[in-house]
C-alpha cells in the first residue's frame, strides 16, 4: 500500500494471485479492490523514472540520452495491466514491461515542427493506444497488433477520450472534432477561437475542458456550448507575460478542475 505495509486481496477466503486483472476481479463482484502497483513514473530531459508510492524511492531508471528517441516524453500507465508502461517521445511511442524490462511494442512517427501534442491515452480497457502524429489520429491495437488511422484536415493538436470510449474529442487548427469511434464517422465539429493545446473530458463525460494556446481556458458542454471561459488576467498581460496552459486534470469525485501553466500567473473569469 502507499503507506508502506504489505496488502493481501482476498476473493472467497483465497488469496487473489497478483497477475489477475482488473477485469476478472469485476466479474467476481468485489465490492472494494484497491489496484495499484504503488508506483509513479515521471518523465524529465533525458530520463524516465519510476519510484515507489511509499517509499519514493526510485526503483527503475531509463535513461534516454544517448538515443535517438527525443525528448520531451510522455508516460502513462495501462488502466488494467499495471505493469504496462506506455512513453510517448517526439518520434517514437512504446510499451515498457517494467515487471520483465522488456518492450513488447513500440511504433515510429513524424512529428511536425511547431506543434506539440503530449495527449497521450489509453482505452479503458488496456487494448489501445491512441496519439497524434501530424494530421493522423493513429489508434493502436496493441493485442492484434492492427491500428487505425484517422486523416485530418489540419493538424492535430490535442486529443481527449470521452468516459464511455466512444467519443474522441480531437483538437485542429480549424476546431475540436467529436469522432463516433463505433460509427467510424465524425459526430460534430465546433468552431474555437485559438487551437486547443489540450483536451480533458470530466469524469461523468458531460464537459470538454479546452486548453487553448493563447492561454484561455474553456469549458464546454457536451453539444459544444461554451459554459465558462478563463484567461490570462489584464494584469498579467499589462506586464508583458505571454503565458500558456501545460496540463489539465479533473477531480475522480469533485466538479473541480485542475490546470498549470508555464509561467504561473493570475487568470481571470
Amino acid at each position: 500500500g502507499f503507506g508502506g505495509e504489505d496488502v493481501e486481496l482476498v476473493l472467497g477466503g483465497h488469496p487473489v494471485r497478483d497477475d489477475l486483472s482488473a477485469l476478472e476481479l469485476s466479474k467476481a463482484l468485489v465490492k472494494l479492490v484497491v489496484l495499484s502497483s504503488g508506483q509513479i513514473a515521471f518523465a524529465n530531459k533525458f530520463r524516465i523514472a519510476v519510484v515507489s508510492g511509499s517509499t519514493l524511492k526510485e526503483c527503475l531508471a531509463l535513461d534516454l540520452g544517448q538515443t535517438q528517441r527525443r525528448s520531451p516524453y510522455v508516460v502513462s500507465w495501462n488502466p488494467v495491466n499495471i505493469t504496462m508502461l506506455a512513453v510517448r517521445a517526439k518520434n517514437l511511442a512504446w510499451i515498457y514491461d517494467i515487471s520483465t524490462g522488456q518492450e513488447p511494442w513500440s511504433r515510429k512517427f513524424q512529428q511536425v515542427a511547431g506543434v506539440e501534442t503530449s495527449d497521450f491515452q489509453w482505452t479503458a480497457d488496456g487494448r489501445k493506444l491512441i496519439f497524434a502524429s501530424s494530421r493522423e489520429v493513429i489508434i493502436c491495437d496493441i493485442a492484434s497488433g492492427t491500428e487505425e488511422i484517422l486523416t485530418q484536415e489540419s493538424d492535430v493538436f490535442g486529443l481527449s477520450l470521452h468516459p464511455d470510449n466512444v467519443l474522441l474529442a480531437i483538437a485542429r487548427i480549424d476546431g475540436i472534432s467529436l469522432f463516433d469511434l463505433v460509427q467510424g464517422q465524425e459526430k460534430d465539429n465546433w468552431h474555437v477561437e485559438q487551437p486547443a493545446a489540450h483536451l480533458k473530458w470530466d469524469p461523468s463525460g458531460g464537459f470538454l475542458a479546452s486548453a487553448e494556446i493563447n492561454a484561455s481556458l474553456r469549458i464546454l458542454s457536451l453539444e459544444g456550448e461554451l459554459k465558462w471561459k478563463l484567461r490570462q488576467s489584464d494584469a498579467a498581460h499589462q506586464m508583458g507575460m505571454q503565458d500558456s496552459l501545460t496540463g489539465l486534470a479533473w477531480s475522480p469525485c469533485e466538479p473541480l478542475l485542475a490546470f498549470s501553466s508555464s509561467m504561473g500567473s493570475s487568470f481571470q473569469v
